[in-house]
């Protein structure tokens, strides 16, 4: 299966159209940038790719270096008649890399800077550390409202003498787990280079022992599986989020032997001071009949179904929102043209109030 917040981020980051990017925002040049330079550098840091604009129709040869000099890749490649171009390293840019471009006779070196932060989806704060006594760009993109991330808001806010920065959303916008949150910096000469995070957000799998999601990068993401009273723990598991974006993964165990996510359990955990949630009675219902199938989930929230049939043969997707009791009626046949048959598989997915997941699996009786 597929985690329900991995389906969600479906915005493309990097689509590159003739060099230029295509769908990500970023902050317009400063208005007093000083001369051109030979070319200018865009790329998100912890990612491998960089494009620019640059003297028209002319060959560079682009190049990646460690802050301490160690060679990490390079690509050649061909401005268009616009001076646009771009290209991919085998190693991601991080902080302090050194990206240079040179045709042979003239090039431009520029060091990427420290951009990091942290989102707080509780209190709706994005906070953190880039060039001092500057500005950023915030992006939000909404991925609670359907499974397709839509762009939400944007706002600029400035630097400290250290570098630091905090903006509060709340009134704006309220960020919810796997929303998208991107911040960008803008060099005076133009360069452009950015940080992209999903709020913080628990994903279980009912009827299974596997929990995933996204917590602060290098935080230690810890979860706890609680019965049905909240108050007896049955499992838990502590996993490092990923250094880069914050990934964790794992499976709750007991005494050695692993436990099953069940319909009733609570989960809480340390990415949020509100992740926590219990896992709703689906009491799922299939009619093959007139192909009627209904379930519960979380109140007023999003929710999707995909069917699979028995031969693999065929299947069918819907997204929606449960009604104010939870309750989810869908029609397979008038949604998808799908004929509801014994053996058929029924993925669930449903996304809490605060924008965790839950993920659970049927096979039509």
């Amino acid at each position: 299966m597929v985690p329900g917040w991995r389906r969600a981020g479906s915005r493309a980051r990097l689509v590159l159209v003739s060099g230029l990017l295509v769908g990500a925002l970023a902050l317009p040049a400063p208005a007093a940038a000083g001369e051109p330079v030979f070319t200018t550098f865009h790329f998100e840091l912890n990612d491998s790719c960089v494009w620019g604009e640059g003297p028209p129709d002319t060959q560079l040869t682009v190049r990646l270096k460690g802050a301490n000099g160690s060679f990490q890749g390079k690509f050649k490649t061909t401005t268009n008649g616009n001076g646009e171009w771009s290209g991919c390293f085998w190693g991601d840019i991080d902080a302090g890399d050194q990206i240079s471009a040179t045709d042979g006779s003239t090039s431009r070196t520029f060091t990427a800077r420290q951009l990091k932060f942290t989102i707080d989806r509780v209190t709706d704060v994005v906070a953190g550390t880039s060039v001092p006594n500057d500005e950023v760009g915030f992006y939000i993109w909404d991925c609670n409202s359907t499974w397709n991330c839509q762009f939400a808001t944007e706002r600029v806010r400035s630097t400290s003498g250290n570098g630091s920065f905090s903006t509060d959303f709340t009134g704006n916008y309220d960020i919810r787990g796997g929303d998208e949150v991107e911040v960008d910096w803008v060099s005076p000469q133009g360069d452009v280079q950015w940080r992209f995070l999903y709020a913080p957000q628990l994903g279980i799998w009912v009827g299974n022992n596997v929990a995933w999601g996204i917590g602060k990068p290098r935080q230690a993401a810890k979860v706890y599986l609680l019965d049905s009273n909240g108050t007896t723990q049955r499992a838990k598991f502590e996993d490092r989020a990923d250094a880069w974006d914050g990934e964790f993964e794992s499976t709750f165990v007991r005494n050695g032997n692993a436990v099953d996510v069940e319909v009733g359990d609570w989960l809480v955990s340390n990415i949020a001071s509100d992740a926590e949630f219990q896992v709703p009675n689906f009491n799922p219902s299939f009619n093959k009949a007139t192909d009627d199938v209904s379930f519960r989930c979380f109140k007023n929230q999003l929710f999707s179904m995909y069917v699979v049939d028995d031969n693999d043969s065929d299947s069918m997707y819907v997204t929606g929102h449960a009604n104010s009791n939870g309750m989810v009626f869908v029609n397979t046949m008038s949604a998808d043209g799908f004929n509801l048959q014994a053996g058929d598989v029924v993925d669930l997915d449903c996304l809490t109030k605060q924008g965790d997941y839950v993920e659970v699996t049927f096979e039509v009786p």
